[in-house]
């Protein structure tokens, strides 16, 4: 298994120890940021605690977020530490132009409606409902949606956790065994890591595109800002009232000729990722490294139990 970057072999027992590392870290974070919520909530809602009802829902969401925001800061300080990731390979200074914002925004923010869609047609039909991509570790968004608190998670301090955790620390040291299998990885960690069905196809092209603009600027800082936008705009399109349904249907048929015209016109940066001999290998190598898989099935039961209770 070759180092791409510094042009070595890893052997696949030191992978296999690197992975199992990750995973229990991994386990670690999952624990706190999708169980923590749950039982955060059932517990008030046993003991009759006044925090459970509607006026108590900021306090809660404020402590749920405390510890998220911490333990997400913790938990990759201490695995960019042991894998030896340094922040200055993911945050830099970048040329990032206005133009080119506008050009990804349009481009990323129409590929996640392709997503919902997608999903939307498939599983309709089985009775789920239609889904964005919510926070990290949110089962019902909707119980928050209007929160003032809510707004200002959802738009600023949510991007930046995920930007830094799966953009940042984790795509920069598992693309070290080759760029498609960081991008991949990270981008089914993110997806499983929403615990939602509905969101599992739009999460995931989502971070593909926020991955492939990391690794062309080499910075988190350009997806962080098109994340943000997105979030914003997500948000936003909930305040409409049902009435006005038609102005979203409108703005996503401009995104989507604006998208077929950057296209035909080539206005856009590529990024080329080389091909990867092992990427299968490397693939299975992780996944079936115990703690990782450990980590998989806990997501796997999140969101199973969250549509069970939810829907």
């Amino acid at each position: 298994m070759s180092n791409r970057k510094k042009g070595k072999r890893i052997s696949t027992g030191t992978a296999r120890r690197r992975f199992f590392t990750s995973g229990l870290l991994l386990v670690i974070y999952i624990l706190i940021v999708t169980y923590f919520p749950a039982l955060l909530t059932r517990y008030l809602q046993v003991t009759g605690s006044p925090l459970s009802g509607s006026d108590g829902r900021p306090v809660v969401l404020g402590i749920f977020y405390l510890i998220y925001v911490l333990s997400a800061m913790l938990i990759f300080f201490i695995y960019a530490k042991v894998n030896g990731v340094r922040y200055r390979d993911f945050v830099r200074p970048s040329r990032f132009s206005f133009a080119e914002y506008l050009v990804d925004t349009i481009l990323i923010t129409s590929v996640v409606f392709i997503g919902i869609f997608v999903s939307s047609m498939v599983l309709n039909p089985l009775g789920f409902t239609d889904a964005f991509v919510a926070p990290i570790g949110m089962v019902q968004p909707t119980h928050y949606l209007h929160e003032p608190l809510f707004v200002f998670l959802f738009v600023g301090v949510t991007p930046l956790i995920e930007e830094f955790v799966f953009r940042g620390v984790l795509l920069r040291d598992l693309g070290r065994y080759g760029n498609r299998f960081g991008i991949l990885t990270v981008a089914l960690l993110y997806a499983f890591m929403h615990t939602s069905l509905p969101e599992l196809i739009p999460a995931f092209l989502l971070s593909v595109c926020f991955s492939l603009l990391t690794l062309r600027y080499h910075s988190i800082l350009p997806g962080l800002s098109i994340h943000i936008t997105v979030n914003a705009l997500f948000l936003g399109s909930t305040f409409l009232p049902e009435k006005y349904n038609w102005v979203i249907f409108a703005v996503v048929g401009m995104l989507y000729l604006c998208s077929v015209y950057i296209l035909l016109v080539r206005k856009f940066k590529r990024v080329y990722v080389s091909r990867q001999r092992n990427l299968g290998y490397t693939l299975r190598l992780f996944f079936t490294t115990p703690s990782v898989l450990l980590a998989v099935l806990l997501m796997l039961a999140q969101t199973v139990a969250a549509f069970l209770l939810y829907r």
